[in-house]
């Protein structure tokens, strides 16, 4: 029974974030996608930032990663430079229009985690970061075991 409850709850949370966010997105009228957002903040929080990166930390298969890529390089969000320290692969910078887009996203997404955390003491709200960080760590073991590649669509 504990299980039934675990995967409903964190079913409904995921499926209320996004559609919240996705709310948001459509409201701001920046012809962006979740995913492609997703990938822009990924390319945004990580130094250094490559295609691979994103792969792993987003649980999503190359190929998928490399279409967003694409359409983001299309709509001029950003673009690739020569990784100095690996010529096989490309470091992934936001552009100016890149980076206006994220920061209009990024505030939306953090009044929506304070609505979500209104009325949560703060403990509660490290404990559960312990809690899905060690699910996130049991998932990934059990991916890599498997074989299993999520998708993020």
């Amino acid at each position: 029974m504990q299980e039934k409850k675990i995967i409903s709850l964190l079913v409904n949370l995921f499926k209320n974030f996004y559609l919240e966010m996705q709310e948001c997105v459509k409201l701001s009228e920046l012809d962006i996608s979740m995913s492609e957002f997703t990938v822009l903040r990924e390319i945004n929080f990580i130094d250094q930032c490559t295609a691979s990166n994103i792969s792993v930390n987003t649980s999503t298969d190359k190929a998928l990663v490399a279409r967003i890529l694409k359409r983001l390089i299309k709509k001029k969000l950003i673009f690739k430079k020569k990784n100095p320290n690996d010529k096989r692969s490309q470091l992934l910078l936001l552009t100016k229009s890149g980076h206006l887009k994220l920061n209009i996203l990024l505030i939306a997404e953090n009044k929506l985690v304070k609505k979500m955390s209104k009325d949560i003491d703060i403990e509660d709200i490290n404990e559960w970061q312990k809690v899905t960080s060690k699910m996130l760590h049991n998932l990934a073991e059990t991916k890599l075991q498997s074989g299993v590649v999520l998708s993020l669509k």
